[in-house]
């Protein structure tokens, strides 16, 4: 992590202590941060990925039907390292379903990453609002596919991965279907299989198998829990953040992983998602090289940049558990206002 880097994860932790919506562009760099910094402390193999830039997504009218310049593709690109991880096999995580040669794990022989994770955008017309908003959308790409019975050992050429598009926003859904459905079509990539990147287009290789592979998580009546209705549409980019902490969380769960549709859940409010993300972010900028080792002082006085605002109280009750289970001397507690 660099100077510039560390000021955007700081300005990031501020927001989100104080209730304020944060950057959206700088939040992959922190959820980047946080899995290699505490996701491989327990498992060593499996790890997650967060495309670093934010991808809009165009209303499906604009995309044209029967023809599309190559140029004007959205591109979704992974970095080599990432790449190179999903070009090796995946070892199936739910031992039932190995073949006897995946039994132990050959180390780099397999890949690492479960989950790719690509955050969006979409401009909608919004009821209550007299001009558009953004609405934001996750899609994450995963090697551990749902389709368990037919990834045997008996069906070895059947592949298990699979992309999952979550959406909470009841207005305009269709709209944002439709058109996440041409945008994964029309994307150029580099990390696809060869078996979904068939069909052509003026020349040019589109991914017309991959709609198969879609699956639309769209549970849109968790939002009727809304305190204002109709809901800010900003507010789902604080779902699409607790999205990514709970697969983040369950990277090693043996099966489909499944967020649960209730209130605590889809804002982030649970201590395991949004606190516990704020926490470990802490704990980053503590141990960087921009502030001194075993200052107390010091860092004392830097997590007053990060007093939680009143207002918060389940961001109050999820930090001072994992304070307490970290054994934080009490000045930090203080500092942060708890």
């Amino acid at each position: 992590m660099d100077r510039k880097q560390f000021k955007y994860v700081k300005r990031v932790l501020q927001d989100l202590t104080i209730g304020r919506y944060p950057i959206v562009d700088h939040l992959p760099l922190l959820l980047n941060l946080h899995q290699r910094r505490f996701v491989l402390v327990d498992d060593d193999r499996l790890m997650v990925y967060f495309h670093p830039s934010i991808l809009p997504v165009l209303d499906a009218e604009d995309f044209p039907s029967d023809s599309y310049a190559d140029s004007e593709r959205p591109v979704v690109h992974i970095l080599d390292h990432a790449r190179e991880d999903m070009q090796r096999k995946w070892r199936v995580l739910r031992k039932t379903y190995r073949s006897t040669s995946e039994s132990e794990p050959v180390p780099g022989e397999h890949g690492r990453y479960r989950f790719l994770f690509f955050i969006h955008t979409h401009r909608i017309e919004a009821p209550g609002y007299p001009y558009q908003k953004t609405v934001y959308t996750l899609s994450i790409w995963d090697r551990e596919m749902r389709w368990s019975l037919l990834n045997s050992v008996w069906f070895p050429w059947v592949k298990w991965d699979e992309l999952i598009w979550h959406d909470v926003y009841p207005h305009g859904r269709e709209d944002r279907r439709r058109a996440i459905y041409q945008f994964w079509t029309r994307a150029k990539t580099n990390f696809l299989p060869e078996y979904l990147r068939s069909g052509t287009m003026g020349g040019s290789v589109f991914n017309f198998k991959l709609p198969a592979r879609i699956r639309y998580k769209t549970v849109y009546h968790t939002w009727d829990h809304h305190p204002s209705l109709p809901p800010p549409p900003r507010d789902t980019l604080m779902f699409v953040l607790a999205t990514a902490m709970f697969h983040i969380n369950e990277a090693t769960y043996e099966d489909q992983v499944v967020m649960p549709r209730t209130w605590e859940y889809v804002t982030g409010h649970c201590s395991v998602l949004i606190p516990r993300l704020v926490f470990c972010g802490l704990i980053i900028c503590l141990e960087s090289e921009y502030l001194p080792d075993n200052d107390i002082e010091h860092q004392t006085r830097f997590l007053r940049l990060f007093g939680v605002s009143e207002k918060l109280v389940w961001m109050k009750k999820g930090l001072q558990f994992y304070i307490e289970k970290a054994g934080w001397p009490p000045e930090f507690s203080t500092a942060l206002r708890l």
